[in-house]
């Protein structure tokens, strides 16, 4: 930073975060009770835990990618918006009928971690994309590094926007 910008009073109020720590902070600072994130190893053993529970034919994976890149992406909220709701970059077809057999996995696992206090990385990215938006924001401006390695709940809809498609 002390290369890029001259004045020293300008370094000194620039804030270097990752995006989970930054969701982190907009949670906290809106009162709201943070949840502890878990790792993916763990998130893969609720999502095994769920295809179990509810016998079903896909993997744990591709439920966990349709529940980051699809129904968090899109802000998703019950099952007629997730029936009506397009998949783009999604490399397997899902029949809509199909769709509200996912929807019920993701219940499912939602409600395994909401009931030990737990939350996935993308699921807090999320949650702090739609709250309220402060009236004195801390920062007029963010720069992102390598966003296009972020999710689009992580990503796109930070800035208030949905992903296109």
């Amino acid at each position: 930073m002390h290369q890029l910008l001259e004045d020293r009073a300008a370094v000194d109020r620039v804030d270097i975060c990752t995006v989970d720590s930054f969701a982190h902070r907009v949670i906290t600072r809106s009162g709201t009770r943070p949840l502890k994130p878990v790792s993916g190893e763990v998130e893969e053993s609720y999502w095994q835990r769920v295809v179990d529970e509810l016998q079903l034919s896909w993997i744990p994976q591709f439920l966990a990618q349709e529940y980051r890149l699809v129904i968090l992406a899109q802000n998703i909220e019950n099952v007629t918006a997730y029936r009506n709701a397009s998949r783009p970059g999604r490399g397997s077809a899902l029949h809509p009928n199909r769709k509200p057999e996912v929807w019920r996995a993701v219940q499912r696992f939602t409600e395994l971690l909401a009931d030990k206090g737990l939350c996935t990385y993308a699921q807090r990215a999320a949650l702090a994309a739609r709250l309220p938006r402060e009236s004195d924001p801390p920062y007029r401006h963010v720069m992102v590094d390598e966003a296009q390695d972020l999710p689009p709940a992580g990503g796109g809809s930070r800035a208030g926007t949905r992903p296109a498609g």
